[in-house]
């Protein structure tokens, strides 16, 4: 708990105690083999996407992100409270979803420049209203884990 407060001081306790639970560690060891394999770029992404629902309470959940690749955003109100905002980082997400499926390539689609992903820097797209692309977001409070 003390390494995650550390690395995200901003974040309430409710949500160091997510971040604990929902911990990358084996989405982070899934890229690291990936990328070792050196046959095709990864690209890793971390969903951060906070719905606007129930007074604000309501954090981004697994399974979340699915409408948003596919530009479903108003079709699942209950996920995303529908109109513009969603609908907005949708359409980066979707474009980079489809440039990827096309060329094995997500950039071009509205995020920001996408790296691959490299053990030694863990480039991270984080998916949120004003999308990023940040090396290991969590490394030194993934490292309390082990």
């Amino acid at each position: 708990m003390d390494a995650y407060a550390r690395n995200f001081p901003k974040a309430r306790p409710i949500e160091i105690w997510a971040l604990v639970m929902s911990n990358r560690k084996n989405a982070v060891a899934a890229a690291d083999a990936k990328a070792s394999q050196q046959k095709a770029p990864v690209y890793v992404a971390w969903f951060g996407w906070q719905p606007p629902l129930f007074d604000g309470r309501m954090r981004a959940f697994h399974c979340d992100d699915i409408c948003f690749w596919f530009y479903n955003t108003d079709l699942m109100l209950t996920h995303t409270g529908g109109g513009k905002r969603p609908r907005a980082l949708s359409e980066k997400m979707a474009k980079s979803f489809i440039n990827f499926a096309r060329t094995g390539n997500p950039n071009g689609g509205g995020l920001p420049a996408w790296k691959p992903y490299t053990k030694q820097n863990g480039e991270t797209m984080i998916l949120d209203d004003a999308p990023l692309l940040v090396n290991d977001p969590d490394r030194e409070a993934r490292k309390s884990l082990a």
